[in-house]
């Protein structure tokens, strides 16, 4: 009888074993962890940027590395800071989702309406990819929800970077 017991544990454990490893490699297949979020070989010439306070537009002149900021002069932008941004911006992975509750959305700044920066970039075909990004106030981190998707990823997204303020994109020579 205790043998019987003890191959039944075994079975138990096995079975709990195989099932953990199975859900993870599934959830990591079907989440594309670590994938790009982003097609790796897109090419962006427009960058829209709005929080509560401001919206920013930078665009990319027709076949030069120059960016201007959309606004009524078409000033200038600082192109350190915009290959910063782009460099961020097309290396994002996503991870294996954080939630998929669409109350946590609104919790996590996320939510169509009630979000931290709203960000949508146009490639030079014309495909637009719109995503939200909130932060968890004290965690440093960030997080991120494609407006088509139901989940919301863990994201290492540089928030500096994601200013809207149309001050902090001017090329320093307009500035000084």
């Amino acid at each position: 009888m205790n043998s019987l017991k003890c191959l039944f544990v075994l079975i138990s454990i096995t079975q709990l074993i195989i099932a953990i490893l199975l859900y993870q490699s599934n959830a990591q297949s079907f989440y594309q962890g670590g994938k790009n979020a982003l097609p790796p070989d897109i090419e962006i010439r427009q960058i829209n940027i709005v929080d509560e306070d401001s919206r920013l537009k930078l665009t990319k002149l027709d076949n030069r590395n120059i960016w201007y900021v959309n606004d009524e002069q078409q000033t200038f932008a600082d192109n350190n800071k915009v290959e910063q941004l782009l460099n961020e911006i097309v290396n994002m992975q996503l991870q294996l989702p954080i939630t998929a509750a669409h109350n946590d959305f609104a919790r996590l700044r996320l939510d169509d309406n009630q979000f931290n920066k709203k960000v949508s970039v146009q490639s030079k075909t014309g495909q637009e990819y719109i995503f939200y990004v909130g932060d968890a106030v004290g965690f440093n981190r960030a997080y991120l929800r494609f407006s088509n998707q139901r989940q919301a990823f863990n994201q290492g997204i540089d928030l500096a970077l994601l200013n809207a303020d149309k001050r902090f994109w001017l090329h320093q020579a307009i500035t000084s």
